[in-house]
């Protein structure tokens, strides 16, 4: 690379950049469990946990509750296989008949993904 070019507003262009992204924060528990009927209490405890401990990491920085917003994800895949999907359940709703977990159906989502 023989020449670099820099904006003269570049530190100000990232600022403002920074400015307006939204502040996330993630928080990750590892589980093998299958996603079955079985097992829909034990991932519904632990998300939710999970999420209560994003809520107060984000409202110990000043947020509101009424500001965050919440998503969980699953990591799912095949049985004897070792490639996981990041799945999130938005867009597939839990179903009454209890064939998902509380957070939405993430069957679904990793079959649509997977597929």
């Amino acid at each position: 690379m023989k020449t670099v070019f820099i904006h003269k507003y570049g530190s100000i262009l990232s600022a403002y950049g920074m400015a307006l992204a939204d502040v996330v924060h993630e928080a990750q528990e590892p589980c093998s469990a299958v996603y079955e009927a079985e097992s829909y209490s034990l991932l519904d405890d632990r998300i939710a946990v999970l999420e209560e401990q994003c809520v107060a990491a984000l409202c110990s920085q000043g947020f509101h509750r009424c500001q965050i917003s919440t998503e969980a994800f699953l990591h799912l895949r095949y049985d004897r296989t070792d490639c996981a999907l990041m799945c999130s359940a938005n867009g597939y709703p839990a179903h009454q008949d209890s064939d998902s977990c509380r957070y939405g159906d993430f069957r679904a989502a990793f079959t649509s993904r997977a597929s």
